[in-house]
C-alpha cells in the first residue's frame, strides 16, 4: 500500500510539472506546501523529500478563501462579511439615484458573494447577513426616499429590481461545479 501512495504522488507531481512546463511557468518550492491525510503517515517524509515542499495543515487561505476539510462556518466566512462592510462603509451618506444604489448593490455585494459561492456552500447565516445588508442599503434609514415595498429579488419584468437571491445563486453555482465534475 505504501509504495502505491508514493508512486501516485510522484505521478501527480510529474503531471503537475508537465502542465507547468507547457504553460512556461515555474514551481516555487519555497511557497508550495503539501497537505496529507491521516492515511499517509508512514510515507510522508519520503514524499516531502522527493517534492521538496513543506508540509502544511488545514485550514489555509488560497486566493483569499479559506480551504478546510469540513463545511465552512460563519466564523470562516467572516473575511467575506468584513470585505463587504469595508466596501459599504460610508455609502449610506451618499446621495445617489435608484440606479446608482442598485448598481452599488449589484457590483459589490453580488460579486463578492459570487466569488466565494462558486467554491463553497456558504452557511445560511452568512447568506442572511449579506441579504440583510442588501435590503438595508436599498431601503436606507427610516423615512428614506428609497424605502418601499419593492421585491428586490423579483425579476425586473415582474416589477422587482432583478437582484438574484444569494441562496439561489449559491445553489446554482454548486450545481455548476457538480456538473463539471460529472462530465
Amino acid at each position: 500500500m505504501g509504495r502505491h501512495i508514493v508512486q501516485a504522488a510522484y505521478r501527480a507531481y510529474g503531471s503537475y510539472c508537465l502542465h507547468i512546463w507547457q504553460e512556461r511557468l515555474k514551481v516555487n518550492s519555497a511557497k508550495s506546501q503539501i497537505i496529507f491525510s491521516r492515511a499517509v503517515q508512514q510515507e510522508r517524509q519520503q514524499i516531502l523529500d522527493y517534492l521538496g515542499f513543506q508540509e502544511g495543515s488545514l485550514p489555509v487561505k488560497y486566493l483569499g478563501i479559506p480551504l478546510t476539510s469540513s463545511r465552512l462556518t460563519i466564523a470562516d466566512c467572516r473575511p467575506l462579511i468584513d470585505k463587504v462592510d469595508a466596501r459599504l462603509a460610508g455609502w449610506n451618506n451618499q446621495i445617489l439615484s435608484y440606479a446608482g444604489w442598485l448598481q452599488l448593490i449589484k457590483s459589490v455585494l453580488t460579486t463578492l458573494h459570487t466569488y466565494w459561492a462558486s467554491a463553497f456552500i456558504l452557511p445560511k447565516g452568512v447568506l442572511k447577513t449579506l441579504e440583510k445588508k442588501m435590503r438595508f442599503l436599498w431601503q436606507g434609514s427610516a423615512g428614506s426616499k428609497r424605502e418601499g415595498s419593492l421585491g428586490i429579488s423579483k425579476p425586473k419584468e415582474e416589477g422587482g429590481l432583478g437582484i438574484r437571491s444569494l441562496t439561489t445563486t449559491n445553489q446554482a453555482l454548486m450545481l455548476k461545479q457538480l456538473w463539471r465534475i460529472t462530465k
